[in-house]
């Protein structure tokens, strides 16, 4: 059996890190590999972004980052190490399906609920309000074909310490879940089934590019049920807390943005730019 290079079978392991999670901290990648996945950032298939003290890599394009690991990988990634044979592994190694390649069969989702928020699967209930009051948060089983459903306001809570506290941030709502960044394409599909026709969505992310632009992707899917939160005193704020280094490093993304017409993306893309700076969300917690 012929040897393999210790430095490709790395790069291997990140792509397949980078196509599972949708995110990698940034100092997991050597100088070399960031060499060489170059063209990635230069085409906006990956990006760069802060996370607490550090920075990661975000997937932008899944199926970009899958035709580029192809091309570079053609036995397929899993191939230079062991792996399991669980769905999600066998997508990665042979690397034939976009899908497969960054999604299991199913996923974890953590949920906060407040008030008598509850979800609904026929003649059962999964009593989230109270789950969040006794436990601090609650979490299903995502699966396909969904089987909980539910009614009211939903907020999305892009980072972690955001969604453990966005009862203190002033924003109101019936239900947050947690998105890690970028929201998966199943989390999403659950939201456009008929069973949360119901449920109204208000995106709650970092004021940058990849923020913005996850919203976006969101409303492509949900139309008018979804909103983005914008605080009154955003440019208050941005002024006060803001970081040319999210808008200086996300850069490639303006263009794209630029383009919609949605009028609330807009607005924050002038507060943006007139100032260089994005902020992060967390900021909404600390200024009160």
């Amino acid at each position: 059996m012929a040897k393999i290079n210790p430095a490709v079978d790395a790069l291997a392991s990140r792509l397949r890190q980078l196509m599972e999670q949708g995110t990698l901290p940034a100092s997991a990648l050597s100088a070399v590999q960031k060499e060489r996945l170059a063209p990635l950032f230069d085409a906006g298939v990956l990006s760069k972004e802060r996370a607490g003290a550090g920075r990661r890599i975000v997937v932008n394009n899944p199926e970009a980052l899958v035709s580029f690991s192809r091309d570079l990988f053609p036995s397929g990634l899993d191939g230079l190490q062991s792996g399991t044979d669980l769905p999600r592994a066998a997508g990665v190694r042979t690397v034939r399906d976009a899908k497969s390649a960054v999604t299991t069969w199913a996923e974890p989702l953590l949920l906060r609920g407040f008030g008598s928020a509850e979800l609904v699967s026929e003649d059962r209930s999964l009593p989230v309000a109270r789950l969040t009051e006794l436990a601090g948060m609650a979490a299903l089983r995502l699966e396909e074909p969904f089987r909980w459903g539910f009614s009211g306001s939903m907020a999305v809570a892009e980072n972690l310490e955001f969604f453990l506290s966005i009862e203190t941030s002033g924003i109101t709502c019936d239900m947050v879940i947690y998105a890690g960044g970028r929201l998966s394409n199943r989390v999403i599909a659950w939201l456009v089934s008929p069973l949360m026709y119901n449920t109204t969505v208000m995106h709650c992310g970092d004021y940058d590019p990849a923020g913005l632009q996850e919203f976006l992707r969101l409303r492509e899917s949900l139309g008018d049920r979804v909103s983005l939160y914008v605080p009154e005193n955003l440019e208050k704020l941005l002024k006060k807390y803001g970081k040319p280094a999210l808008l200086k490093d996300q850069a490639h993304l303006m263009d794209t943005i630029r383009s919609c017409r949605v009028h609330e993306v807009l607005n924050v893309i002038k507060i943006m730019e007139e100032h260089g700076m994005g902020l992060e969300q967390e900021v909404l917690l600390e200024a009160l």
